[in-house]
């Protein structure tokens, strides 16, 4: 489906709509429209402080993380990775080190890969999109994608 807009999440709202449980509430990240999906959400703009990093950075560690995700009753994670990209420059995951060691872990702990749509071929309408369930404990944990953003003195020097 082509889109008007820059990197459209339709494909990822269409399989939430027809696959999540009705109950179910997603956490969006990197992308600041909800309109087609038809699930509760947490969502937020690109001029506003991120809840993700806010529940993060009010976490005492990855447990008290997850209880706040219970909490709240978010069920999975969306993100639309080529948005996020083109938003970065808004500084949308300001991480410090402790919360990002946080975060970390709990993606390794809670964070499972659902379901996901990279296709970069169609110049006009590429997709990266992403879907995780939120899980009490998983087997194999998944890709932290969102290490991209992780705060510059943890990462790798590049050679």
């Amino acid at each position: 489906m082509w889109s008007s807009y820059p990197y459209p999440s339709y494909l990822a709202y269409n399989y939430m709509n027809k696959n999540l449980e009705k109950n179910a509430k997603v956490f969006i990240l990197g992308d600041a429209r909800s309109h087609y999906l038809e699930r509760n959400c947490v969502v937020s703009s690109v001029n506003d402080h991120q809840p993700l990093v806010k529940w993060v950075e009010e976490s005492k560690d990855e447990d008290d993380l997850f209880n706040r995700f219970s909490k709240e009753g978010v069920t999975h994670i969306f993100l639309n990775y080529l948005e996020a990209k083109r938003t970065e420059n808004y500084n949308l995951f300001p991480w410090d080190e402790r919360s990002w060691s946080i975060f970390e872990k709990f993606w390794e702990k809670h964070i499972e890969l659902l379901w996901n749509k990279i296709d970069m071929q169609d110049k006009r309408d590429p997709q990266a999109l992403f879907i995780y369930t939120v899980r009490q404990k998983v087997n194999t944990p998944s890709d932290n994608i969102l290490r991209e953003w992780q705060p510059a003195a943890l990462k790798e020097p590049k050679i």
